[in-house]
């Protein structure tokens, strides 16, 4: 296994948690011994190792007052809502984008997706905004 080199003393909040890929960033932490709470709209598909919340971006200051660490596996328009309620506690955001950012045609999803990189870029907030190629399930 290969560790993430966080310490476990660490409190992560994933959004979007029940995704295809927020299901395997769960595992991956909770397998690691990481402190993770899981938010997504439906908890009973989450890994019930970890704290597990019904909720979305709307709870984010209530979901993140303990957290260090916040990472969204979900979709870009929820960035602003998730980040407009990030706890002074949050030193470290991971946000899913898409590679529509490099899109020339315009969109709903690209303009969401460049709005989320401006507004983490914009936050003073440690972070990085990942934009995979293509993303299955």
């Amino acid at each position: 296994m290969i560790s993430t080199g966080i310490p476990p003393t660490k409190t992560f909040v994933l959004f979007g948690a029940s995704s295809n890929i927020g299901g395997r960033v769960a595992k991956r932490l909770l397998d690691d011994g990481m402190n993770v709470r899981l938010v997504a709209r439906d908890p009973s598909r989450l890994d019930h190792r970890a704290e597990c919340v019904a909720g979305d971006g709307s709870q984010t200051a209530k979901l993140t007052a303990d957290a260090t660490t916040v990472i969204s596996c979900a979709y870009s328009q929820m960035t602003p809502q998730i980040m407009n309620g990030l706890s002074p506690s949050v030193a470290n955001v991971i946000l899913l984008g898409s590679a529509w950012r490099y899109s020339k045609i315009e969109s709903a999803s690209r303009d969401a997706v460049v709005d989320a990189e401006a507004l983490l870029l914009s936050s003073g907030r440690d972070g990085a905004i990942l934009h995979p190629t293509m993303i299955y399930g």
